[in-house]
């Protein structure tokens, strides 16, 4: 199972267009917020540290119990980071069509 958290986990590459806002905005906290599944969950830390450092918490939809684009899954993103909805910013790496 490692091997393969190893691999998929390698599939994805850091986005710098995402990751410049998110540096841009410290020491105000952030957060990553994906849908993306529990071996990525597991093996993120490890394999793209230089993604994970850049934030204070790591959100998987896998745990949230809703995905992007539902409204619960943003709601529950503030909730966890001690926000209200109005003081947070969400950049994502994916352009509206």
């Amino acid at each position: 199972m490692r091997a393969l958290q190893q691999v998929w986990c390698r599939a994805f590459e850091p986005d710098p267009e995402v990751l410049v806002p998110a540096d841009a905005v410290r020491p105000l906290r952030t957060a990553l917020l994906t849908n993306n599944d529990p071996l990525l969950l597991e093996t993120l830390p490890g394999v793209l540290p230089q993604v994970a450092s850049r934030f204070d918490a790591l959100l998987f939809s896998c745990r949230l119990g809703a995905a992007k684009p539902d409204p619960a899954v943003f709601i529950q993103a503030v909730d966890m980071m001690g926000v209200a909805p109005g003081e947070a910013v969400f950049i994502d790496a994916l352009l509206p069509q």
